[in-house]
């Protein structure tokens, strides 16, 4: 729970709601107390309520699982970050060329949040699905959205200037990440999109060559300029795409970093806009 004050009803009901995993989609009334330290009178009150508004089911058997609510405010969630567009397609292209697992992460509070995930082919690979939450402190992708949201020390020093990071074995011994920044407007953090797969085959295949990897752009892909993102002058990146709306408050713009170059991405949150190309030799 938050630190700060809340009403003491609602956050009963979603602790109700956090108890369940991908490990225990369905739980009786005893393993709802057991896991919420409520009792089971409080429990069958507050199921009751989350029931009417779609959050919980109750299945014939007696036993609860989420309710389709939670799903459409998933999809919502997902929806107005403006990226279902755009993103999805980068990691496929990511997963074409590298044949591994490809994520894109956002910050979520002290966690990081997978909002799209596309699977690798291979019938060996790493389970991480959209939803999931899952550390800042270990992992490739943690370790970047830490990085460029003011983590401090040599480490993220390092993943600053070298815009990439890679981990081993960290969330999971037998798991592997290598994951870059994403900016939006004005160089600011947007989240992380990361390549992860079974250790051995990503410790074989190495760092360099799943940075290597481009894929397919679907605009325009520069080069990465000098200066790092953040320190507020622009590089000298050559001709570069730039798609803008006629009022520049109504563009989202994305900038993915992969491999060393940069993806720019810029779509509009309304239909008035144009293409232009800059010249910024």
């Amino acid at each position: 729970m938050g630190g700060s004050v809340g009403v003491a009803a609602v956050e009963r009901a979603l602790t109700i709601l956090d108890v369940f995993t991908d490990r225990d989609p369905q739980l009786s009334l005893a393993d709802l107390a057991k896991r919420t330290k409520m009792y089971k009178s409080t429990l069958l009150r507050l199921a009751r309520s989350l029931e009417n508004f779609g959050y919980l089911v109750r299945n014939d058997d007696g036993t609860y699982r989420l309710g389709s609510k939670l799903l459409q405010l998933g999809s919502l969630y997902q929806r107005h970050l403006h990226t279902a567009d755009i993103v999805p397609d980068v990691l496929r292209s990511l997963v074409g060329d590298v044949e591994e697992g490809a994520s894109f992460y956002v910050p979520d509070g002290d966690r990081r949040l997978c909002l799209h995930r596309v699977d690798s082919q291979r019938s060996v690979r790493d389970s991480v699905h959209e939803g999931d939450r899952l550390p800042l402190n270990v992992g490739a992708a943690g370790h970047v959205i830490r990085a460029f949201t003011g983590g401090s020390g040599a480490g993220y020093e390092k993943v600053r200037r070298e815009m990439h990071a890679a981990s081993f074995g960290e969330r999971d011994p037998e798991v592997a990440a290598i994951a870059c920044p994403v900016f939006g407007l004005n160089q600011r953090l947007v989240g992380a999109v990361a390549v992860s797969g079974p250790r051995y085959r990503m410790e074989a295949t190495g760092v360099a060559p799943i940075l290597r990897a481009r894929g397919p752009c679907q605009h325009s892909a520069i080069r990465r300029p000098a200066h790092q993102p953040g320190e507020g002058r622009r590089g000298r990146v050559g001709r570069r795409l730039i798609a803008t709306d006629i009022q520049q408050a109504h563009a989202h713009r994305i900038s993915l970093l992969w491999g060393g170059g940069w993806r720019r991405h810029t779509f509009p949150l309304k239909r008035n806009w144009r293409r232009h190309t800059m010249d910024t030799r």
